[in-house]
């Protein structure tokens, strides 16, 4: 966030939490915290998936998928009761989708790690994309490109994704009615376009 931004963003903060506590409302910040309270002072346990109170059986090892979307405090609240099990974690940079997590940085996570004290591993980095053909991935690596270009600093910045095999650019909908949208669907002649991901920019190329 830049410097210049902070004292804006800390006035909304600071209007919500006044409201919130007014209404007597909780949320899920508040959830996060009551938890890690109660996982410091050992009064949480987990038993066959339930979660109660007193001591319990604790981890040997722990897997996190998709961090990207857990907040900073979810993360620190599942370190904290970790304890000494080992802890990996996985994620991609560009699919942060959970409301209220604007970006994502594998640093940050490092950084959480280092905080709670435990040695951090080299980030391994996986480049081949198994899900999607290579036209689906084409098109993803361009909005990636104009993400990093737009919002510098906002994810990492990593090596391109490749897919191990082939396959056309993907058709774009550029109409939102319905009955347009099904004449592309069904007839692939109306209103279709493909991306250029060869293109500087980001406008869409009629084939």
């Amino acid at each position: 966030m830049a410097q210049h931004d902070r004292p804006a963003v800390y006035d909304a903060f600071d209007k919500y939490e006044k409201a919130r506590r007014g209404a007597d409302a909780s949320d899920l910040c508040d959830f996060v915290r009551h938890l890690h309270r109660r996982v410091v002072a050992g009064k949480v346990r987990v038993v066959d998936g339930d979660v109660s109170g007193g001591a319990g059986c604790r981890p040997t090892h722990i897997f996190i998928d998709e961090v990207q979307d857990f907040t900073p405090a979810e993360l620190e609240l599942v370190l904290a009761y970790a304890g000494d099990a080992r802890v990996t974690v996985a994620g991609d940079t560009a699919q942060t989708i959970t409301r209220g997590t604007t970006s994502f940085k594998f640093a940050a996570v490092s950084a959480a790690f280092h905080l709670a004290g435990r040695n951090v591993a080299p980030v391994e980095t996986l480049t081949t994309n198994w899900r999607s053909h290579g036209g689906v991935q084409a098109l993803c690596s361009h909005v990636v490109r104009a993400m990093c270009r737009r919002f510098p600093g906002a994810v990492d910045k990593l090596p391109e994704e490749r897919a191990h095999f082939a396959g056309p650019l993907p058709t774009c909908l550029p109409a939102t009615d319905l009955v347009a949208a099904a004449d592309v669907l069904f007839t692939g002649e109306v209103g279709r376009c493909r991306l250029n991901p060869g293109e500087p920019s980001n406008r869409f190329a009629k084939p």
